[in-house]
């Protein structure tokens, strides 16, 4: 009955957590952030060097006379035929200081489900409601199942994981990635899952370091941790994680010093 109550618990929040979620995204326009995140999404860059600017390729170009608003709609929208993810991606390279796979999920996701405001904040309250599963598996093993109801609400009413997870920006989809390395990280330690926990950990790290370039702050953290209590995840293991995530990211990172002078 205990795990019943706890289950049901857990189903409760994360329903009230959603409710919540979707009636603040859309009670408020878009900021220019999450503007420029549909643009890049659509395969649009909107921040290049004027040099490089190919109106052909979905580029921003200013016009020489006064045109009306409308006519910068169609940087927010997908082109007839869609961009190609390659687009996406120079776009990204382009216009942005961030790696490419938030906008290429929103790429996906707005073929989906179209681009309105909400359309692009649910993309982000949907990865919101995804860390809610992994929080249960990791308070459980960290704290145990005490923790598990108080880790869970002081996520999901927090106002800092509220404003991110309603703002269509790649934070939330970032926490997802943190705790599924995490998550995987406890699952090794304890020699469950075999190579699929492996694949999983460097998959999760390998998406997060494309996310945005902050991830190594927490992972480093994790690298750390399990350095120090590997348990069952053996250091020459956890060495070839390390490796294999970077040699896979490290065709993006070698571009970066491109991208910044950009």
């Amino acid at each position: 009955m205990n795990g019943q109550r706890t289950l049901w618990l857990f189903f409760l929040i994360l329903g009230i957590t959603a409710l919540l979620q979707v009636v603040i995204a859309g009670r408020s326009s878009l900021s220019p952030d999450e503007i420029f995140s549909l643009a890049m999404g659509t395969g649009h860059s909107l921040e290049q060097p004027a040099a490089v600017a190919d109106p052909r390729q979905g580029d921003f170009v200013e016009p020489d006379h006064p045109v009306p608003a409308e006519d910068f709609q169609r940087y927010l929208k997908h082109d007839n035929p869609p961009a190609s993810p390659v687009r996406v991606v120079r776009a990204v390279f382009l216009s942005d200081t961030n790696p490419p796979v938030y906008y290429l999920c929103l790429y996906i996701w707005t073929l989906l489900f179209g681009t309105s405001d909400v359309a692009l904040r649910l993309l982000s309250i949907a990865c919101s409601l995804a860390c809610l599963p992994l929080l249960v598996g990791i308070s459980s093993r960290t704290g145990g199942k005490e923790a598990v109801f108080a880790s869970c609400v002081l996520f999901a009413f927090s106002p800092l994981a509220i404003y991110y997870s309603t703002e269509g920006r790649m934070y939330s989809l970032l926490w997802l990635f943190v705790l599924t390395t995490t998550w995987a990280s406890l699952l090794a330690q304890e020699r469950l899952g075999g190579i699929a926990i492996y694949a999983l950990w460097v998959l999760a790290s390998v998406a997060g370091f494309l996310i945005h370039y902050f991830f190594l702050f927490p992972w480093a953290g994790i690298v750390v941790y399990l350095l120090i209590k590997p348990e069952k995840f053996a250091r020459v293991r956890l060495a070839a994680c390390v490796l294999l995530t970077a040699t896979l990211i490290l065709p993006w990172y070698l571009r970066i010093p491109e991208s910044l002078a950009a």
